[in-house]
């Protein structure tokens, strides 16, 4: 189902996947029940290994009980995505999902373990299909990272660090008509953009 490749794609970053075949990536874990794995103790951490840090932390805790306020009215309409968003189980806490008829989303994660480290970790134990540092996004460090790549269908996820142990994840799937017009990364950026600027507004 097209829905699908954006929790696909969160949920494999933070639980792991495995492959059937390919092209069809299967979470090998539960997403309502699965946390984000820590970083092993064996692994360097931090900037040791590259992970960069947040020297203006935003608080997200509001955010993280619910994703859902994460997105405005306004701001739903203009990426031509229902409002309000649905509230979906997701590793470690809640996520919230927007979509329309086309077969675009938005799915959104506020993760509270970790942050980027967990996601420079991945990188350095070779696990990530996807990694590429990005511009800071409204002041805070981001990366595409996914163990998946779709980004071919037009699928994508961006992780910006709100804090050394917190970080927010935008997992964007393309509408059917988008897809191949513009870089979904690009595309999962501005939403990021959008969505830190609705959480510094509090």
């Amino acid at each position: 189902m097209r829905l699908a490749a954006p929790a696909v794609l969160m949920a494999c970053l933070l639980s792991g996947c495995s492959t059937t075949d390919k092209g069809s990536p299967v979470p090998t874990d539960d997403i309502a029940t699965t946390t984000l794995p820590r970083t092993r103790t064996a692994e360097p951490t931090g900037p040791d290994q590259g992970t960069p840090q947040v020297s203006n932390p935003l608080d997200v805790s509001a955010f993280a009980a619910d994703p859902c306020t994460s997105i405005t009215k306004a701001q739903a309409g203009a990426l031509g995505v229902a409002h309000p968003g649905v509230g979906e189980p997701a590793v470690g806490g809640k996520a919230c999902l927007w979509r329309n008829e086309s077969g675009g989303s938005v799915l959104l994660s506020v993760v509270t373990a970790n942050g980027l480290d967990g996601v420079y970790g991945a990188k350095a134990r070779g696990e990530l299909a996807v990694f590429e540092e990005l511009p800071p996004v409204e002041g805070f460090p981001a990366v595409v990272a996914n163990k998946v790549d779709l980004r071919d269908t037009g699928d994508c996820t961006v992780w910006v660090g709100t804090s050394d142990e917190e970080m927010v994840g935008v997992a964007l799937g393309q509408s059917r008509d988008k897809v191949g017009d513009k870089d979904p990364c690009l595309v999962a950026a501005s939403v990021a953009s959008q969505v830190i600027t609705t959480m510094k507004a509090g």
